[in-house]
């Protein structure tokens, strides 16, 4: 089964495991690392490679992370060198809810991360109030 990492700001992580566990039930490799002081990331390494090893139980794992660019992104792509990952930016809980429903049957890890980019991307909706002054 892939794996899969959620790493996001403060506790959006954690937050969104637990929102998905609500509506799916326990998950298995399935693990949150929140980055709570981004100036230190350095120490976190560490335990990401570890959390990386562990989830990887030979069909790779898909990293979601919250912000493109900023400081959980960085951090993954300092450890991911020579890794079975796929790495999806901006996550929300219709792309991961997609992927933990998704994984049981599907060993490619790139269907995977698409299909989890395609789920966040259609429950997403605005819809506008006529607000009167």
């Amino acid at each position: 089964m892939i794996g899969v990492l959620l790493l996001g700001h403060a506790r959006i992580a954690s937050e969104t495991k637990q929102a998905v566990e609500h509506i799916l039930g326990t998950q298995s490799q399935f693990q949150a690392i929140d980055i709570i002081n981004s100036d230190m990331p350095d120490t976190e390494d560490a335990g990401l490679s570890i959390a990386l090893e562990h989830l990887n139980q030979g069909q790779g794992v898909l990293i979601l992370v919250d912000l493109l660019g900023a400081t959980p992104w960085n951090m993954v792509n300092r450890v991911t060198d020579n890794q079975h990952v796929a790495l999806l930016s901006g996550f929300n809980v219709p792309a991961v809810i997609r992927a933990m429903s998704m994984r049981q049957d599907c060993t490619d890890l790139n269907q995977l991360a698409q299909s989890s980019v395609e789920a966040g991307k259609h429950y997403m909706r605005l819809q506008m109030a006529d607000l009167k002054p």
